[in-house]
């Protein structure tokens, strides 16, 4: 489950990022 963690790691940090940008 390291992959899929780091896969939805990954997701929920650009989706913070372009909340942050906005």
């Amino acid at each position: 489950g390291e992959e899929l963690r780091r896969q939805i790691g990954a997701a929920a940090y650009i989706e913070c990022s372009s909340k942050t940008q906005q």
